[in-house]
């Protein structure tokens, strides 16, 4: 009960204080939080005010998002100094604890804002209302404190002059932030009517990865207000997610003057290694007067070893301090740190000052001393434990050739463009090694294998270290390496396959006297699923063997081969081939087209592959095509007659010792094309009463949703005759929010390719998403529309007076009829002591009238304050909306 006690407390304030003094003082502010634990928060709303009125808060009221409130006592109040000196600075917290999972709009709306606001007409009877937006959920790496602007919401700025101003927000957790301007939001969180962006000669924007603001220039004096969105972005999984988002709305007056502003000067923005030091000097100078250096920073709220900065530091002429920052493994994270940095010179009464941000980033070093060396058919790898303990493990990356990888001064990880494809990763800081054994299937000899390392941050969006240098090893080439399987016929049984390796280098021969022996296996699969003997050789040069009487025109084969030292009396297996395939063409027809896609498996790189396509005149394949990829899609071709195809791949091995080029036919498949492919989705809009410029019309029975869309027949492809043949529509549709048509039910089939709208009728809600499907001359449907989703535009106005005096007009507090859109109304009715005199959790229709709940007497004619929870009908559920405000009961 404590919440509500501090309500009625709020509510009696309000019905005491005089509303002249709600006007003239709320100028900026912001809600910022700390996690405390899984579900409870501290909160910090930081308002701006009016020194020079009457009006005072100490006590403000907060909306949680959950349905529950508070009244927060002011902690401070501190009057800032010239050239802000008409300005109060106030700080509340609280604490409050959430009942689980969910994402919450925290609020805080107060009357009203300071009067003359340029931008904003009738400012002095506008609320003031800030938000921030926090997600709970523990899928989401823990932790979530808010972004916390490092830098006052309160400036000011001078008419032609060029004004720069940088929030300077801070995450501690190293989420990724963005910046956008929004309009100031005032009653029930709407965006203000009167707002417009403040004039400039040029523009006004912010940099939504910085957040600096560039507003050139201002045009007329005056005190301008603007908001600025900041919206906090976690990487999860390498999936990114909005975990929240604040809302500061800021104040700047714009004043008149000729004092040019001080020059400052600093590095460009920069990356350190996390141990080393970070130091800079910071130069303002402006000739004739005194110029003073200020700084906010990330670093500077370092609990381990934060920025150190010489300020506030003043001189005449000009002045310098050095910015210093001992960093350290705790410093590493994935975003960079923020510094803004302003020189303000000292005119008596107008002074005038320069802003400018660096970016810092620190990385992690790279994973030192790592060593590659061949074992068998594997490879060893090792490296140094890593000397930063907050680390969760590292990550391998692999690659069959050297690159070179030099990283710059500000790259980490292993970029993409050095062909490096990511192996393993390690878990834990101690485990420093790993063997490459491509899954326990041994890794192919022929190529050199180079890797490279990093290190995992366990900070939240798990930046890795700078890459270690490159190291690889190559296998002993001690077994045969298949280098050729190539169909030289294609028969259902009488097929021939052709199978080439290179021989085994024999080091020692004292281990290995010979003679040897080969065994040849063959499994009619990619993979050697079911291997079986079918031959041996006795000469290790003998390295050509020709597989006859298969079925190449339906299956692909693969091979191994074993070797042995079969030496009399000394018979043992020395070690097996990888296994190789041949490469096998599959066909698929369509419309006017044939797509080829080809698969095989073998130990080699193929890197490119010519099309052939059999020529009717002369019985010949020639070359159509050459690709690097393993599909084709031949067009332009006749519907139901056959082409017959071949694809000849080129491959190599990187090390050495092997031939340069490999030579591999497939099998020669033929098909033919056949229309299967529908015709391409129409596109959809629409419409419904809520557009409408009276809008929507509550005492209707049926509503209209109307929808239009385009003929694939007139819009898609006209090249290609498989996208003029619509016949037909099928429209889709479902109440709920959705982009799976499965989901969807089928309202209407439109029979005519020409007639492109219809109207869907509905009668308790027009919400609902629709798609459409067009069906061609060959019944192919085509694949979804467009969704497009209509939502209820719910109208529920309550009256700010009633008369219940039983003289049947106007007996009762009941909302305007008609109104519509609404599930239930959770209706709360309070006296100016705070106490409840009536609730009702279900009645759309309210019905007080005018007694005090459970007792039936009347209640006495004053100003009371409801509560009502709106449950309304959208598309994507029940939402609730609150409505609060002063209902008058007269007699």
């Amino acid at each position: 009960m404590a919440i509500l006690r501090n309500i009625f407390v709020l509510i009696g304030l309000l019905f005491v204080i005089p509303t002249t003094l709600f006007a003239t003082h709320n100028r900026a502010g912001v809600i910022t939080y700390r996690q405390v634990d899984s579900y409870t928060f501290d909160f910090t709303i930081t308002t701006y005010t009016k020194v020079s009125v009457e009006t005072d808060r100490p006590i403000l009221f907060i909306s949680f998002g959950d349905n529950t409130q508070d009244s927060i006592p002011r902690l401070s109040q501190t009057q800032l100094s010239f050239p802000y000196d008409d300005i109060y600075i106030n700080i509340y917290e609280t604490q409050h604890t959430f009942g689980g999972d969910g994402t919450y709009t925290i609020n805080v709306e107060d009357p009203n804002r300071n009067d003359g606001v340029v931008n904003m007409p009738g400012s002095v009877n506008i609320p003031f209302y800030i938000e921030t937006i926090l997600t709970i959920n523990p899928l989401l790496g823990g932790v979530n404190n808010s972004p916390r602007p490092l830098q006052p919401p309160i400036d000011i700025g001078y008419v032609d002059f060029l004004y720069i101003y940088n929030l300077n927000a801070y995450d501690e957790d190293g989420d990724s932030l963005s910046y956008s301007l929004i309009p100031c939001k005032g009653k029930d969180g709407k965006s203000i009517d009167t707002y417009s962006d403040p004039e400039a000669s040029t523009s006004l924007t912010i940099d939504k990865f910085t957040g600096e603001i560039n507003w050139n220039t201002p045009v007329e004096i005056g005190e301008y207000n603007i908001a600025i969105l900041i919206k906090e972005y976690r990487k999860v999984n390498n999936k990114v997610f909005q975990i929240g988002s604040v809302i500061q709305d800021m104040q700047i007056n714009i004043l008149d003057t000729d004092n040019e502003p001080p020059l400052l000067f600093l590095p460009e923005d920069t990356c350190v290694i996390a141990g080393d030091l970070l130091s800079f000097v910071v130069l303002g100078v402006d000739t004739n007067e005194v110029v003073t250096l200020t700084a906010t920073s990330g670093p500077h709220q370092q609990s381990s070893n934060p920025a150190q900065f010489n300020q506030p530091v003043s001189a005449l002429d000009s002045v310098t301090s050095t910015y210093t920052w001992q960093t350290n493994c705790s410093h590493v994270r994935e975003q960079p740190y923020q510094a803004v940095f302003k020189a303000i010179d000292d005119d008596p009464n107008f002074p005038q000052f320069t802003m400018k941000q660096l970016l810092i980033t620190v990385l992690g070093p790279p994973v030192q001393n790592p060593t590659a060396k061949a074992s068998g058919n594997a490879i060893d790898l090792s490296w140094d434990k890593y000397e930063c303990s907050n680390i969760k493990g590292y990550n391998i990356y692999r690659k069959l050739s050297y690159y070179g990888f030099i990283p710059d001064s500000c790259e980490n990880g292993v970029p993409a463009y050095t062909g490096y494809s990511l192996l393993k990763e390690i878990s834990g800081r101690n485990t420093t090694t790993y063997t490459d054994d491509n899954d326990g299937n041994g890794l192919a000899r022929g190529f050199v294998y180079f890797y490279m390392f990093t290190a995992v941050f366990s900070e939240v969006s798990e930046p890795e270290s700078i890459a270690s240098f490159e190291v690889g090893d190559t296998l002993i080439k001690d077994v045969p390496v298949i280098t050729n399987v190539s169909i030289a016929v294609t028969d259902k049984s009488a097929g021939i396959d052709t199978l080439v390796w290179s021989k085994p280098v024999i080091e020692d021969s004292s281990a290995l006297p010979g003679p040897y022996k080969y065994y040849i296996y063959r499994s009619d699969d990619f993979k050697g699923n079911s291997l079986s003997l079918i031959d041996s050789l006795f000469n290790i040069n003998d390295t050509i063997y020709t597989d006859s009487n298969l079925n190449t025109f339906d299956n692909p084969y693969s091979y191994r081969i074993d070797f042995y030292n079969n030496t009399p009396g000394n018979k043992f297996f020395v070690g097996s081939s990888t296994t190789a395939s041949s490469i096998y063409l599959s066909l698929k027809g369509a419309d006017n087209q044939i797509v080829l896609s080809w698969k095989d498996n073998v130990s080699w790189q193929n890197y490119q592959h010519i099309v052939y396509r059999k020529n009717d005149a002369t019985g010949q394949y020639d070359s159509i095509a050459v690709t690097t990829t393993n599909s084709y899609t031949d067009t332009h071709l006749v519907n139901l007659k056959e082409y017959c195809y071949l694809i000849k791949s080129l491959g190599t091995f990187s090390a050495p010792g092997f031939k340069s080029l490999l030579i591999n036919y497939s099998q020669k498949a033929c098909g033919y094309p056949i229309d299967t492919i529908p015709t391409c989705p129409p596109v959809l809009s629409a419409t419904n009463d809520c557009d409408l410029e009276t809008g929507v019309n509550c005492s209707k029975s049926i509503f209209y949703n109307s929808l239009l869309w385009t003929n694939p027949n007139d819009t898609c492809d006209s090249a290609s005759s498989v996208y003029d043949d619509v016949i037909k529509y099928v429209i889709y549709y479902s109440p709920d929010t959705t982009s799976d048509i499965k989901s969807m039910t089928v309202i209407d089939t439109i029979q005519s390719p020409t007639k492109t709208d219809t109207v869907h009728e509905l009668t308790t809600s027009i919400a609902g998403c629709y798609a459409i499907t067009s069906i061609d001359s060959f019944y192919n449907e085509s694949a979804p529309s467009n969704f497009v989703c209509l939502d209820n535009c719910p109208i529920y106005e309550l009256p700010n007076v009633f008369t219940p005096n039983s003289d049947g007009s106007n007996d009762n507090f009941n909302p305007h009829n008609p109104y519509c859109f609404v599930e239930s109304v959770h209706t709360r009715i309070y006296n100016r002591w705070g106490q409840l005199v009536f609730e009702d959790k279900e009645n759309t229709d309210i019905n007080w009238n005018g007694q005090l709940k459970n007792e039936g007497r009347p209640c006495t004619p004053s100003v009371y304050y409801y509560v009502c929870t709106i449950n309304e009908r959208h598309v994507y559920g029940i939402v609730s909306t609150q409505r609060k405000g002063f209902i008058h009961l007269m007699r």
